[in-house]
């Protein structure tokens, strides 16, 4: 697959602290219904992340930074390229994973600028954005860590009633959806 793959081998640790959403000042994109919200995170604040980060190969060169992402019910995020990563792992938080899915598409005719939205409301225009007429592929549901082809148009929707919460840890720009994978299949990626 081009688009994702499950890192059935990546057993994560309690990360529950990230549940309660009014421990973090979030930013969002997008607007009304079509909203993600996304808080970044460290290890300095955040020690739960360590024991996450060791079980890779090598953390300090795969990982830019990581997030804590939340969809609330019903929303569905515009079909989209992420800016600044080509590749994240996706681990589930809190909420109905099989009510909620991860969508990949092509992308359609139309084009909208991305645009980013701070805690205080001050809106940015930025490179990259959405396709809001892009044509859905395929869409998967998960409830295990997931590794992220953000580099093709994808979206999230929360079906479900209660709001969707994961840690987003991004790779390194450097590091392609390809190279990831290709780490994975040869055992190169997780720690034994």
């Amino acid at each position: 697959m081009d688009s994702h793959f499950i890192l059935d081998d990546l057993k994560t640790t309690d990360l529950k602290e990230f549940a309660n959403l009014e421990n973090f000042e979030f930013s969002h994109y997008g607007q009304k219904d079509k909203r993600i919200y996304q808080c970044r995170v460290t290890t300095i604040d955040y020690p739960s992340l360590i024991p996450v980060y060791q079980k890779f190969q090598d953390p300090k060169k795969l990982f830019s930074h990581a997030e804590i992402m939340y969809i609330e019910p019903g929303a569905s995020v515009m079909p989209h390229i992420d800016v600044k990563r080509a590749a994240c792992v996706n681990i589930p938080v809190a909420g109905d994973f099989e009510k909620s899915a991860v969508g990949f598409f092509n992308k359609g005719k139309k084009f909208v600028p991305n645009m980013h939205t701070d805690a205080e409301g001050k809106v940015t225009v930025m490179k990259g954005g959405g396709y809001p007429d892009a044509i859905l592929e395929e869409e998967i549901s998960y409830t295990k860590p997931i590794v992220l082809n953000n580099q093709k148009i994808h979206n999230v929707s929360n079906y479900s009633d209660v709001n969707r919460i994961i840690i987003s840890l991004s790779f390194n720009y450097n590091f392609t959806f390809d190279d990831i994978n290709h780490l994975h299949q040869t055992k190169k990626l997780l720690k034994e």
